[in-house]
């Protein structure tokens, strides 16, 4: 899953990508060896970085990000990324924001832990 979106007035557009490994973008259970990678990118200059990176084996607790939309909901000036996360029985949001220069989650629903 690739999504690109603008933040802001940034001129050009930012990207979020979900891979995947035997398994799938859906609340259902992994397949052995599972894993998922989320990855958000932003234009800097004429290239992009991975500003942010989100790796999970189904072995530690499957829970597969992905982008679901964006917005500045704070009113601090800088945009937050709202992400669907989806586990092996249920789904929830979280949240990333910047901070310190660099992205991090800042809100996990409590309705969804990440699940073995």
């Amino acid at each position: 899953d690739i999504q690109a979106f603008r933040m802001g007035d940034a001129p050009a557009p930012s990207v979020a990508a979900t891979f995947l490994l035997r398994d799938q973008l859906a609340v259902a259970e992994p397949g052995a060896g599972a894993w998922s990678l989320f990855v958000l990118g932003t234009a800097q200059g004429g290239a992009y970085r991975a500003d942010y990176f989100a790796f999970r084996r189904a072995v530690e607790a499957m829970a597969v990000p992905r982008f679901f939309s964006h917005l500045d909901w704070d009113g601090d000036g800088d945009t937050e990324v709202l992400l669907d996360v989806l586990g092996a029985r249920t789904r929830w949001f979280a949240s990333l924001g910047q901070r310190g220069g660099g992205w991090v989650q800042t809100f996990q629903d409590p309705c969804g832990t990440p699940e073995g």
